[in-house]
């Protein structure tokens, strides 16, 4: 009885296996319809309801621009041009490390979305 069903459960596998290469030829999109047609489906593209991130400049950005960044919401651009304004404008954007609200996994998070111009430019 016992091999009776591992034969069985071998077979169920096999059709299994031999019905999905039939189905999918494992041609970059191409399938195998009923009919032994081919229909191409072009690859499927990634839709986000996000917008795109913008790189933003730190000492002339305002609170509603920097909310632009992907996890700066309204309380921390506050924070930021509030820092901002006490220092005088910010040497590099690692000084945001200083903003409350902004530890390391902040910035990690927003450092290539920022940017300070370099004096003259």
């Amino acid at each position: 009885m016992n091999k009776k069903l591992h034969f069985l459960y071998i077979v169920i596998i096999l059709l299994l296996v031999l019905m999905n290469i039939a189905i999918y030829k494992g041609k970059s999109g191409q399938f195998l319809n009923v009919d032994g047609n081919y229909n191409y489906r072009p690859p499927q593209q990634e839709v986000s309801d996000e917008p795109e991130s913008v790189v933003i400049e730190l000492n002339s950005a305002t609170a509603k621009e920097l909310m632009e960044i992907k996890g700066i919401g309204e309380a921390l651009s506050e924070r930021i041009v509030n820092r901002r304004e006490e220092i005088g404008g910010f040497k590099m954007k690692e000084e945001l490390l200083s903003v409350e609200g902004i530890g390391p996994g902040i910035f990690d998070n927003i450092k290539e979305y920022v940017y300070v111009e370099e004096a003259g430019n």
